[in-house]
C-alpha cells in the first residue's frame, strides 16, 4: 500500500516579503539594527517587492528611503546612512553596489567591510537589494560585513503558468519512449498495480517491487498525478537504497525533478536533476531536465551549457539537440536553432518536438512553406497532438489562409475541447475576418477552459475595440493586465484604445509601460511617437521613431504601414496597408479606427482602399 504525501511548494513571493517585514518589525519594536539582503533576478519583481514591503512599513510609521549607489561619491554607504536624521523612523533600501566605482567597482564593498560596525552602533535598519552577481561578490570583497548580515532572502522571478505550460508543451512527447508512456496509461497502471498486489514483501521480491513502483511512478507522472507519482518515487528510492541500486536511485531523482519542474518548484527540480547526474554522470535525461528548468527561468547560458555537456557525453542523444534548438530560437539565433533541430531529425525522424521546432524556426525567418511541411510532418507522426495543429493554424493565419487555419484550430478543439490556445487562435481569426460575434464566443470558450487566461481577455478586448465597442474593450484589457502584470501587448492595446478615444495622457502611460516590459517592442515606441506627434512634440516623437525604425524591419506589413504613416510616408503606408489587408492581418473595422493611421486617413486613396474591402 502507498501512503499519500502532500507535495510542498517553494515559498511564495508574499511569504518572502513577509519574512523581510517580520525581521524589520522586530528590529523596530526593540530598537535594534537589521541588515537584510534581498537577492533578485528581475527589476520587475524587485519593484513589486519594494512596493509591498513599503506599504507594510508605512503602516508602522516608518519612512522608506531609497539609496541607490551611483558612484564613488556615495559609495561609503554606512557613513552616509549614519548621518541621516530620525533613524528610528527610517528603513533604507540600498541598491547598485556594483556601481560604487574604484578598481573593478569594489569601492562600495570595501566601504561596507570597513564600516560594518556603523550599522550596529547607529541601529540602522537596511535592506540591500542585490543582483545575483552582487550577492556573489559580497562575501568575497566584504567578508566581515557578510558575517554581520541578519537574513538573506531570494526573490527569483518565476514565469507565469502560461509560459511554463508553453515550454512543457514544446517538449511533450519529445522522446518516443515518453510518447509510448503516455498512451493507454490507465490500463498500464491497472495491470502493474494488480501485479504489485501479488508480490509478498520479501527479500526476494524487493527488486521486482522496486521496478514496478518506478514504472508506476512514471505512468502517474504522465497522467499529471504528481502527488501520487512523487509518493511512488519516494518509495522506490527507499527500496533502491536498501538494494544499493544506483540506476533506480537515478531514475527516482530524475523523476522527482520532472515533477518539481511541472509544479514550478524550480529550486528543488534543479537539486534533484543535479543529484541524478552526480550519481550517474552519463544519465542524459538529468541534463535534459535541468536544461528545461534553466530555460523556463530564462537562464539561457546555463541551459546551453548543460545541453552541450549532454551532447559531449553522447553525441547520438536526441533530446539535448531539441533542447538546444528551442533555446536558440528564444534567443533569436535561428541558424543555430535550425541546425540543432535538423540534427535531431537526422538522428531520429520520429521526433515530434523536433519537427515542431523546425516549423517554428522556419516560420520565424519567413520560410512559410517549409514551416507548414514541418508541422504537417509532426501531425502525421501523431494527429492527436494539439500543439502541432495550433502551430499549423498560426502559420496559416500569418499567410492570410484563414479557411485552412480555422480547420486546423477546429481539429485541435475536436482533440481537446478545452484547449485554450486553440480557442484563442480561432477567436483571433474571427476578429481578423470581421466576425466579432464568433470571436467573442471563441474567447469565452477559452475562458471556460482557463478562467485566468490573460490572452483570452486581451483577445476579447481587441474583438470589442475593432468594432467600436471601446467601453467593453477597456475592462477586458485591464483584466488581462490584472492577471498578467507583465503582459506588454495588453498594455499596448490599452494604449491604442485610449489614443483612439483622445485620452492621450492615459495612452502615453500605457505605451511607456509596454516599453518598460518589452524594450524591443518597436510598435510600442511607434505608437508613443504618434501620440507625441499629435501633441506637436516633434523632438520627442523623432527620438522614438529613431528607436522604432531599428526594431520594425521584421514586423508584418500592417505595422510597417503604421510606421510609414507616423513618419509621413503616405505612399509607402498605403502600399503596405494593401498587402496587410490582402493577408487579413487586421480587421478592416480596426483599420478605420487605428489612431496611428490618422496621418493618412483623409487621403482619397485610403478611403478608396477601405471601400474595396
Amino acid at each position: 500500500m502507498t501512503t499519500t504525501t502532500q507535495l510542498e511548494f517553494d515559498d511564495s513571493f508574499e511569504e518572502h516579503v513577509a519574512i523581510l517585514y517580520g525581521e524589520l518589525e522586530q528590529a523596530i519594536r526593540w530598537d535594534r539594527p537589521s541588515i537584510l539582503l534581498a537577492i533578485y533576478s528581475s527589476e520587475f519583481i524587485r519593484g513589486d517587492a519594494e512596493d509591498a514591503l513599503t506599504a507594510e512599513l508605512n503602516k508602522l510609521g516608518q519612512t522608506v528611503i531609497q539609496y541607490p549607489v551611483s558612484g564613488e561619491e556615495n559609495a561609503d554607504i554606512a557613513l552616509h546612512l549614519s548621518r541621516y536624521p530620525n533613524l528610528q523612523q527610517s528603513v533604507f533600501f540600498v541598491s547598485g553596489l556594483q556601481w560604487g566605482g574604484g578598481e573593478a567597482g569594489k569601492n562600495a564593498y570595501r566601504a561596507l567591510n570597513y564600516r560594518r560596525e556603523f550599522f550596529v552602533d547607529h541601529r540602522i535598519r537596511v535592506v540591500f537589494w542585490v543582483t545575483e552577481e552582487e550577492a556573489i561578490a559580497l562575501p568575497n570583497f566584504a567578508p566581515d560585513f557578510w558575517a554581520f548580515r541578519h537574513r538573506v532572502i531570494e526573490f527569483f522571478e518565476l514565469p507565469t503558468p502560461k509560459r511554463t505550460a508553453e515550454i512543457e508543451d514544446e517538449f511533450y512527447w519529445a522522446s518516443n519512449e515518453e510518447r509510448a508512456l503516455r498512451q493507454d496509461t490507465d490500463s498500464k497502471i491497472a495491470f502493474r498495480e494488480a501485479l504489485l498486489k501479488d508480490f509478498a514483501e520479501t527479500k526476494e521480491t524487493l527488486a521486482a517491487r522496486a521496478e514496478l513502483l518506478d514504472t508506476l511512478a512514471s505512468l502517474y507522472w504522465a497522467k499529471s498525478d504528481y502527488e501520487k507519482s512523487a509518493d511512488l518515487w519516494r518509495q522506490t528510492r527507499r527500496l533502491a537504497e536498501r538494494l544499493k541500486d544506483t540506476r533506480l536511485r537515478v531514475n527516482c531523482y530524475s523523476g522527482l525533478g520532472n515533477i518539481y519542474r511541472s509544479i514550478a518548484w524550480y529550486k528543488r527540480a534543479i537539486n534533484a536533476f543535479l543529484r541524478a547526474s552526480e550519481l550517474n554522470p552519463a544519465f542524459i535525461p538529468a541534463y535534459t531536465g535541468l536544461g528545461i528548468v534553466y530555460r523556463i527561468l530564462g537562464r539561457y547560458d546555463e541551459a546551453i551549457n548543460v545541453y552541450q555537456q549532454a551532447i559531449n557525453l553522447n553525441p547520438n542523444a536526441t533530446l539535448p539537440f531539441i533542447g538546444l534548438g528551442w533555446v536558440f530560437l528564444v534567443l533569436g539565433r535561428q541558424d543555430e536553432a535550425l541546425n540543432s533541430f535538423k540534427h535531431a531529425v537526422e538522428l531520429d525522424p520520429r521526433l515530434i518536438s523536433a519537427w515542431n521546432g523546425l516549423g517554428k524556426t522556419y516560420a520565424s525567418i519567413g520560410r512559410s512553406d517549409e514551416a507548414i511541411d514541418s508541422f504537417r510532418q509532426a501531425i502525421k507522426l501523431d494527429p492527436s497532438y494539439t500543439f502541432s495543429w495550433n502551430s499549423l493554424g498560426n502559420i496559416l493565419v500569418d499567410l492570410g489562409n484563414t479557411n485552412d487555419a480555422i480547420k486546423a484550430f477546429t481539429e485541435a478543439i475536436k482533440i481537446n475541447p478545452k484547449s485554450v490556445p486553440s480557442w484563442n487562435g480561432l477567436g483571433d481569426i474571427h476578429t481578423r475576418i470581421g466576425q466579432p460575434g464568433e470571436a467573442i464566443v471563441a474567447f469565452q470558450h477559452a475562458l471556460e477552459g482557463e478562467p485566468q487566461s490573460a490572452e483570452a481577455y486581451n483577445g476579447l478586448g481587441f474583438a470589442y475595440a475593432s468594432h467600436g465597442r471601446s467601453a467593453e474593450a477597456i475592462p477586458n484589457y485591464l483584466k488581462a493586465i490584472e492577471l498578467d502584470g507583465k503582459f506588454a501587448l495588453a498594455y499596448y492595446n490599452l494604449g491604442k484604445i485610449y489614443s483612439y478615444l483622445g485620452q492621450d495622457d492615459e495612452a502615453i502611460t500605457s505605451f511607456q509601460k509596454a516599453i518598460k516590459l518589452d524594450p524591443k517592442s518597436g510598435i510600442a515606441y511607434l505608437s508613443l511617437a504618434a501620440c507625441y506627434r499629435k501633441q506637436e512634440k516633434s523632438a520627442e516623437a523623432g527620438k522614438l521613431i529613431t528607436i522604432a525604425r531599428q526594431l520594425m524591419e521584421r514586423e508584418k506589413e500592417y505595422y510597417r504601414a503604421l510606421f510609414a504613416s507616423v513618419c509621413g510616408k503616405t505612399d509607402e503606408a498605403l502600399t503596405l496597408l494593401k498587402i496587410a489587408l490582402d493577408k487579413k492581418q487586421v480587421p478592416v473595422a480596426w483599420v478605420r479606427r487605428d489612431p496611428d493611421l490618422i496621418f493618412v486617413r483623409e487621403d482619397p486613396r485610403f478611403i478608396a482602399l477601405l471601400a474595396e474591402e
